[in-house]
């Protein structure tokens, strides 16, 4: 067998270098952005979002045009994943969905975090209230010194 650009029986174009067929909206990039960093597969994706994600669920949300909005436990389990603020993904997942987000509300429409911002946030979600607070305290007496 061949690979390469093909057809899938439903007629959309395949291309096994993206993994995927890719829908444009908000959810469809952020997991596509965290593909491209990581090289992460959807199974990969959904293994480190523990027993809330399944591979076709990421699958789905990556690639269905307009997906129906997620529930709240497979929110934060992609947040965890993908290393991104739980915010950041239910509003990504709101506007994919097709519910008007105001741009004054949807403060990480223009950017996505870098690897390095993602992996401090994915570990202080995983930080308890005492360590939150340390580090919370380390950041603005190093900022303060910027």
């Amino acid at each position: 067998m061949i690979r390469g650009v093909g057809f899938r029986p439903d007629g959309a174009r395949f291309n096994p270098e993206k993994r995927g067929i890719v829908a444009d909206h908000g959810l469809a990039r952020l997991i596509a952005e965290h593909q491209r960093k990581t090289r992460d597969s959807y199974r990969d994706i959904a293994e480190r979002g523990g027993d809330a994600l399944k591979k076709t669920m990421v699958g789905a949300l990556a690639t269905t045009d307009r997906p129906a909005m997620p529930k709240p436990e497979v929110l934060e389990a992609l947040a965890h994943a993908l290393g991104l603020p739980v915010e950041q993904v239910t509003l990504a997942a709101a506007e994919s969905a097709g519910h008007a987000v105001p741009p004054e509300v949807h403060v990480y429409r223009e950017r996505v975090p870098d690897s390095d911002e993602q992996v401090i946030m994915a570990g202080y979600e995983r930080l308890s209230p005492d360590k939150r607070k340390a580090l919370l305290a380390l950041v603005k007496s190093m900022a303060d010194d910027v």
